[in-house]
Protein backbone atom coordinates (compact mmCIF):
# COMPACT_ATOMS: atom_id res chain seq x y z
CA UNK A 1 0.00 0.00 0.00
CA UNK A 2 2.82 2.36 0.78
CA UNK A 3 4.47 1.68 -2.56
CA UNK A 4 1.15 2.28 -4.32
CA UNK A 5 0.70 5.59 -2.50
CA UNK A 6 3.97 6.85 -4.05
CA UNK A 7 5.11 8.18 -0.67
CA UNK A 8 8.59 9.62 -1.10
CA UNK A 9 9.97 8.66 2.32
CA UNK A 10 10.73 12.28 3.18
CA UNK A 11 7.36 13.92 3.78
CA UNK A 12 5.41 13.11 6.97
CA UNK A 13 3.58 9.81 6.77
CA UNK A 14 -0.03 9.66 7.94
CA UNK A 15 -1.67 6.31 8.67
CA UNK A 16 -5.39 6.68 7.84
CA UNK A 17 -6.12 3.17 9.12
CA UNK A 18 -5.13 3.89 12.75
CA UNK A 19 -4.76 0.20 13.49
CA UNK A 20 -1.83 -1.84 14.73
CA UNK A 21 0.79 0.47 13.23
CA UNK A 22 1.82 -1.87 10.42
CA UNK A 23 1.71 0.90 7.82
CA UNK A 24 3.85 3.19 9.99
CA UNK A 25 6.39 0.42 10.59
CA UNK A 26 6.55 -0.40 6.89
CA UNK A 27 6.90 3.31 6.04
CA UNK A 28 9.71 3.70 8.55
CA UNK A 29 11.50 0.69 7.11
CA UNK A 30 11.05 2.07 3.60
CA UNK A 31 12.48 5.44 4.61
CA UNK A 32 15.56 3.64 6.01
CA UNK A 33 15.87 1.56 2.83
CA UNK A 34 15.10 -1.71 4.69
CA UNK A 35 13.14 -4.31 2.73
CA UNK A 36 9.62 -4.74 4.14
CA UNK A 37 9.14 -8.04 5.93
CA UNK A 38 12.86 -8.85 6.09
CA UNK A 39 12.63 -9.27 9.87
CA UNK A 40 9.53 -11.50 9.68
CA UNK A 41 9.93 -15.21 10.47
CA UNK A 42 6.40 -16.27 9.58
CA UNK A 43 2.95 -15.08 8.63
CA UNK A 44 -0.26 -15.37 10.68
CA UNK A 45 -1.97 -17.56 8.06
CA UNK A 46 0.71 -20.21 8.63
CA UNK A 47 -0.91 -20.88 12.02
CA UNK A 48 -4.34 -21.66 10.54
CA UNK A 49 -5.55 -25.20 11.25
CA UNK A 50 -5.91 -26.00 7.55
CA UNK A 51 -2.61 -24.46 6.44
CA UNK A 52 -0.59 -27.09 4.59
CA UNK A 53 3.12 -26.31 4.60
CA UNK A 54 3.69 -28.98 1.93
CA UNK A 55 1.62 -26.88 -0.49
CA UNK A 56 2.62 -23.32 0.40
CA UNK A 57 5.60 -23.42 2.74
CA UNK A 58 8.35 -23.74 0.19
CA UNK A 59 6.87 -21.03 -2.03
CA UNK A 60 7.14 -18.46 0.77
CA UNK A 61 10.79 -18.77 1.68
Amino acid sequence: MIQLSQWDGKTPFIDPMCGSGTLCIEAGMKSLNIAPGILRDDFAFQKWRDFDDRIMGHALF
